[in-house]
């Protein structure tokens, strides 16, 4: 059985962007290859020699886009020409020019005109946020960009700086050495603390049971961030009972991404909320305007919380009559749920950290991840020393399973230490946005050769983002091993060491991958090659 990758045109992507499919090291980054430094200095110059006809300037555009990928000099006008009109403000008006021209030739599949627009308004800003990422904006000019291979080498010579050399089958996990320990809490920047129970709720009826009993329980506080907020029956009846709760006189507050709330279908259950008093925070960067708010947690009374993978709404929740995604979320007792109502604190924007209880044996920390140069790669850094300090299994389930090479590298290297390795991630069929199953498939050939079990899901969606390694370490959370988590979200994860909570991940990973199909050989993987895939993988990789 070949498995192929489904392809759509660019401009029908609906929310992430497409990355490179990679059979080894990431290719020479495109915006980077071809970088002109002294271009902000010629925008006024440029702009004034642009046609004054927009139909004009989008054919020269189309025939750049054509030529980019073969010819250098035609890509270093594409990448000036796109710059100009981004950094005069023409880049949309063209774009839309763009297409209208391929709806008219066919090239662009039948839709609406405002779905059109929005999509087109969207590539524009993914544009624009490529070309601020490398300082190719008048307000990032100088701003410096650390390619996929820099930041590679830096993550991995942090993880390999270590006390613990890695082990193989039959020695200890080094998951049972404090040294080991204490050297993954700096790397991700918070403490295992103990005194916790780690509950796995495996999917989204186990999940949403909980939360609802939660929050009908609550008695004095309830704070909830998530990425999106849907306008369905889920959302609904969540808006409806925190109301609820908020009417009573417990104190409601919510925190979900900007850019998604200001979508079609996301918007009008908070602005209910708004108008029933909760308070509401539609989340966005004062100084990175492409940068996403995609933490889950749900946390009540400060004593009890619910994190992982799940947004509010109905593929999630498993209402309605639509998709049913596979997901995963964990119910946090113990001293973990103060970390996570700290966190809460810093994104909401006020509010104060509590101390809980110890309830249980678990040790587990909190992992906050801030995208940018300024930010952090504590979420990215605990992954590759989770995989460092394993020693006899690694199971992975995650829904976009992107290689970036520190990723790949550690990966490759357990495998050649003789770590079992099994990866679950979605199949073409089953992802929920087809341009992406490019880079997946592409991601996967070495790790198969290299002796990794890989499995891909048959169905809906899978959506869940878990890690377990030698059956005593997981990780829980809204972290994406893709790019754009590391780029361009804020992200958080529960790391948990514990035997029993391994154990019910272990098992979940066990069932999920009985239902999947397992790819036997990288001969069964077909990655398709076209200007789509290419274009996609050389110039939006981090947005992936």
């Amino acid at each position: 059985m070949k498995i192929q990758a489904a392809t759509t045109p660019i401009l029908s992507r609906a929310y992430k962007a497409p990355t490179r499919p990679q059979t080894g090291p990431a290719p020479k980054d495109g915006f980077t290859a071809s970088a002109l430094p002294s271009l902000m200095a010629r925008i006024p110059q440029l702009a004034a020699k642009l046609p004054a006809h927009q139909q004009v300037v989008a054919a020269q555009l189309e025939g750049l886009l054509q030529q980019a990928l073969s010819d250098p000099a035609a890509e270093a006008e594409m990448l000036k020409l796109l710059a100009t009109l981004n950094a005069t403000g023409q880049l949309k008006p063209v774009l839309h020019q763009v297409a209208q021209q391929a709806s008219q030739s066919g090239t662009l599949p039948p839709m609406p005109d405002a779905k059109r627009d929005a999509l087109v308004n969207q590539l524009a800003g993914m544009i624009d946020a490529e070309f601020q990422a490398h300082g190719m904006t008048p307000a990032t000019q100088g701003q410096v960009y650390q390619n996929w291979e820099q930041l590679a080498a830096e993550n991995l010579s942090k993880v390999r700086n270590s006390q613990i050399p890695p082990r193989g089958p039959g020695q200890l996990s080094a998951f049972t050495e404090a040294a080991f320990v204490s050297e993954m809490e700096a790397l991700q920047g918070a403490k295992f603390q103990s005194g916790n129970r780690i509950t796995p709720l495996i999917d989204g009826p186990a999940s949403f049971a909980r939360r609802n009993q939660l929050i009908e329980d609550a008695k004095t506080s309830i704070h909830m961030m998530s990425w999106a907020f849907y306008d369905d029956e889920t959302g609904w009846e969540t808006a409806r009972k925190l109301a609820e709760k908020k009417a009573q006189g417990l104190e409601v507050q919510v925190v979900v991404d900007g850019q998604v709330a200001a979508n079609p279908g996301h918007n009008e259950t908070l602005d209910f909320l708004q108008k029933q008093g909760v308070e509401v925070v539609r989340w966005r960067s004062t100084d990175r305007p492409y940068d996403g708010q995609h933490r889950k947690v749900l946390i009540v009374d400060g004593n009890q919380a619910v994190a992982g993978g799940l947004n509010v709404g109905n593929v999630y929740s498993h209402q309605g009559e639509g998709p049913k995604w596979r997901d995963t979320d964990v119910l946090i007792e113990g001293t973990a749920v103060g970390e996570c109502e700290k966190l809460f604190a810093q994104i909401f924007g006020k509010g104060q950290s509590c101390q809980t209880a110890p309830v249980g044996s678990a040790r587990s920390a909190v992992v906050n991840h801030i995208p940018g140069p300024k930010g952090d790669a504590h979420i990215l850094l605990a992954t590759l020393k989770a995989i460092q300090g394993a020693s006899e299994t690694i199971d992975i389930e995650n829904a976009y399973v992107i290689s970036t090479p520190d990723l790949r590298q550690s990966l490759l290297d357990a495998l050649d230490r003789g770590v079992r390795v099994r990866v679950l991630t979605n199949s073409a069929e089953s992802v929920d946005e087809p341009i992406v199953s490019a880079p997946i498939l592409g991601s996967l050939p070495d790790l198969i050769q290299a002796g990794a079990e890989v499995y891909l899901k048959k169905g809906d969606t899978l959506h869940s983002k878990f890690m377990v390694v030698d059956g005593m370490y997981s990780s829980v959370g809204s972290y994406n091993l893709h790019p754009r988590s590391h780029r361009y979200e804020g992200e958080m994860t529960i790391n948990t060491i514990d035997t029993q909570t391994a154990g019910q991940l272990t098992a979940a990973f066990e069932n999920d991958i009985q239902q999947a199909n397992r790819v036997e050989s990288s001969d069964q993987i077909q990655i398709p090659k076209n200007t789509l895939t290419l274009l996609a993988a050389r110039y939006f990789f981090d947005q992936l």
